[in-house]
């Protein structure tokens, strides 16, 4: 499917769909409660029903009957009977890891050909240190690999470059037959570190954390606990609006957010305030968040460390704000489904946009974007946020393969038509 858009404001109120990080977590920590747990507001993201079937494969029974809450019974893990496929979703694959490699049984894992270039060396580097057989089928960093457990526990170490790493690491350690350490080497998106630990909290298992999250102890022999538990809205999808709104003529609210919520990519109304936006948050999300567009923005310099999904739609706020920005932090943002800011590169070239990778990171100087056709990669961040230029560019732009944003955005499409954007979207 292709996005078609013409330069236009963006007008109206829509709900923020829940976070497929959140949604993994949830389904997995059900998948190992000990009875019957249920997920309100749950997610139908390509991500989130990746991983509905990664647990199906394990034997974890899921009723997605009703839409408004999916019934997981925990406690039924068992060994796959065939491979596992994990689709495009690298959240699914790094933290699902641990749990086949505990059933004990052998299991193979593979993905899409993005999955299939996306490491995975690093978790089962920290597996094997913890006693589990765990190879990749190639002999690379990547999927298909091979996993069998136990997990028998002790010291591990991991590469915090990304921080699913790390999840899988703890993750491994509460499944493991004896106490286990986890050092990190330069922990990053660490937001995403504390939403694991506030999802095993909840569920009653402790783990020990230093401040820096460079270091991780788990005890043995703890069980998770059945929940009964919404789902937050996703402040990653949210950023697309919020900045489309910011950087036109708009009038837009967001209704489902929590600012309390410990996702990183809530920084980003801290961000655009600071550039000059005007946003209002009502009640921590809860009565909604309006965003008044149309002010001139001021360029800054952006930590993207804990915020590494931003980096293609920071990019399209940089080319509307007025001097330099520059994006710091964005290692990790280069080993996503796409090297993300050499794509945006690649991309909003060919719109007109001054764009270029420095030692320093991402540095965007103020231009006049120029529709044109332009590709999303299959890469659901880059095709959100290559729409949002259309909004801005002069002409017509159309974006290919705009169906990407379903991985972690379902209704992406039916979201712009409710704003009254003059987007179109069209089979390719």
């Amino acid at each position: 499917m292709k996005a078609v858009i013409q330069k236009s404001p963006l007008n109206g109120e829509i709900r923020i769909p829940g976070s497929k990080s959140h949604m993994i977590r949830a389904l997995y920590f059900a998948a190992l409660g000990d009875g019957v747990s249920t997920i309100r507001e749950p997610v139908r993201s390509n991500d989130g029903l990746a991983a509905v079937g990664l647990c199906r494969a394990l034997g974890v029974p899921i009723d997605m009957n009703a839409d408004d809450r999916w019934i997981v019974t925990g406690g039924t893990i068992r060994g796959p009977e065939d491979i596992i496929d994990v689709g495009n979703s690298g959240t699914t694959m790094q933290l699902g890891a641990p749990i086949i490699a505990s059933t004990g049984e052998g299991a193979v894992v593979t993905g899409d050909d993005q999955i299939r270039r996306r490491a995975i060396l690093p978790v089962l580097n920290a597996l094997r240190l913890l006693g589990v057989d765990a190879f990749t089928i190639r002999g690379n960093a990547s999927a298909p690999f091979y996993l069998k457990g136990p997990i028998r526990g002790g010291k591990t170490f991991v590469d915090g470059i990304v921080s699913q790493y790390v999840s899988a690491s703890i993750l491994a350690g509460t499944l493991a037959e004896k106490d286990t350490e986890i050092v990190v080497d330069r922990a990053n998106e660490t937001p995403y570190i504390e939403m694991t630990l506030g999802w095993m909290r909840s569920c009653g298992i402790e783990v020990e954390a230093q401040s820096d999250f460079n270091r991780f102890f788990v005890k043995s022999g703890q069980t998770y606990r059945r929940f009964d538990r919404a789902v937050p809205a996703d402040f990653s999808s949210a950023a697309f609006p919020l900045i489309g709104a910011a950087i036109t003529d708009s009038e837009v609210v967001l209704h489902g957010l929590d600012t309390t919520d410990v996702q990183g990519d809530k920084i980003l109304i801290d961000i655009l305030r600071e550039m000059g936006a005007s946003i209002d948050v009502v009640e921590n999300g809860a009565g909604g968040i309006r965003i008044h567009g149309g002010r001139s923005l001021r360029g800054t310099t952006i930590d993207c460390s804990t915020t590494p999904d931003s980096v293609p739609i920071l990019s399209i706020l940089g080319c509307c704000a007025d001097g330099e920005t520059l994006l710091t932090g964005i290692e990790s943002s280069r080993l996503k489904e796409t090297d993300r800011p050499l794509v945006m590169i690649e991309e909003l070239t060919k719109m007109g946009a001054d764009i270029s990778l420095t030692d320093a990171g991402l540095r965007i100087r103020p231009s006049s974007l120029r529709g044109t056709d332009v590709r999303s990669h299959r890469d659901h961040r880059v095709a959100m946020a290559l729409t949002i230029a259309g909004l801005v560019a002069s002409g017509t732009t159309t974006v290919d393969q705009v169906e990407s944003a379903t991985i972690s955005y379902p209704g992406f499409d039916r979201s712009f038509a409710d704003l009254n954007a003059s987007v179109r979207f069209a089979e390719d």
